[in-house]
C-alpha cells in the first residue's frame, strides 16, 4: 500500500521554492528602468526695444503782424524792403494783397480793367481816420509801374501806431524828432511842410512836418504828418499841398 502521507517539512520546501521563484520574476521585473520622455528645446525669441515716441505740436500758424510791429526804416516797412518785389507769403500772414483792378473808377478815367496801370498792391488791414488825410490805411505802397512783380518805390505811412525803431511816428513833435535823428536828419523847407530825411544805404525815410495852419489844421503845426519810404535815387519831395501819396 502506497503512503500519501506528505510530511510537514515537505510542504514547506515546496512553498519556499515557489515564494523564490516569484520573486525572483518580480525582481526582474522591477530592474527595468524606463527612459526619460525627451525635453522639448524652446528657442527664446529675440527682445524687441522698446521705442517712446514724443507727441509732435504743430507749428504754429503765422499770423498777419498788427500796424504796431511795422517798424518803419529807410529801408521800407516790416517785410516790404524798397526796391524788391513784395514777398510771397501766406494770406493769414501777408501785409497786402494784390488786386487786379482796384485802380478802375479810383478817379482815374484813363484806367480800364486789365490795363496797365489798373492793378495795386492792397494793405490787408481796416481803413482808419487820420488826423492828417482822412480816412486811410495805415499805408500804402506803390510798385514800378503799378505792377504786380515789380519791384517797391514808395511806401506812404499815414497810421501813428507805426513807427521808427526810434519811436518816431506820424503825430510825433519836430522836437522829438531832431532829438532822435540829430545830425542825421537833413531838412528842405517846401512852402507848406519842412521834411526831414533819414537816408541808409539804400533807401531814405522822410518825415514831413506841418509849417502852416493849413497843411493840416492849426494844432498839427510843428508835427509829423506823414512819413515816406523810397530809394536813394530819389529826392527828397513834399506832399503837402499836391495829389501825391495814393495808390492809384
Amino acid at each position: 500500500m502506497t503512503n500519501s502521507y506528505v510530511s510537514a517539512g515537505t510542504l514547506l520546501l515546496i512553498a519556499a521554492l515557489t515564494l523564490s521563484g516569484c520573486a525572483t520574476e518580480a525582481a526582474g521585473t522591477s530592474s527595468t528602468t524606463a527612459s526619460p520622455a525627451p525635453t522639448e528645446s524652446v528657442t527664446p525669441l529675440p527682445s524687441v526695444p522698446t521705442v517712446t515716441t514724443t507727441p509732435t505740436t504743430p507749428a504754429a500758424e503765422a499770423t498777419r503782424p498788427a500796424p504796431d510791429f511795422l517798424v518803419v526804416s529807410t529801408e521800407g516797412v516790416g517785410p516790404l524792403v524798397i526796391g524788391s518785389p513784395v514777398p510771397a507769403a501766406p494770406a493769414a500772414s501777408a501785409v497786402v494783397a494784390w488786386d487786379a483792378d482796384y485802380c478802375v473808377g479810383a478817379d482815374r478815367p484813363d484806367v480800364v480793367a486789365g490795363g496797365p496801370f489798373a492793378g495795386a498792391w492792397v494793405p490787408r488791414y481796416a481803413k482808419t481816420a487820420t488826423a492828417t488825410s482822412g480816412t486811410r490805411f495805415p499805408f500804402e505802397m506803390v510798385t514800378k509801374g503799378s505792377k504786380k512783380d515789380a519791384p517797391v518805390t514808395m511806401i506812404y505811412v499815414w497810421s501813428p501806431l507805426m513807427s521808427t525803431t526810434q519811436g518816431i511816428h506820424p503825430g510825433s513833435t519836430v522836437t522829438e524828432l531832431t532829438s532822435a535823428y540829430g545830425a542825421d536828419a537833413t531838412v528842405k523847407h517846401f512852402p507848406m511842410s519842412d521834411v526831414y530825411t533819414v537816408t541808409g544805404p539804400t533807401g531814405r525815410i522822410s518825415f514831413e512836418v506841418a509849417t502852416k495852419a493849413d497843411t493840416a489844421g492849426a494844432t498839427l503845426v510843428g508835427t509829423v504828418v506823414w512819413m515816406t519810404a523810397y530809394d536813394v535815387a530819389t529826392e527828397p519831395f513834399a506832399m503837402a499841398g499836391t495829389d501825391a501819396g495814393s495808390l492809384c
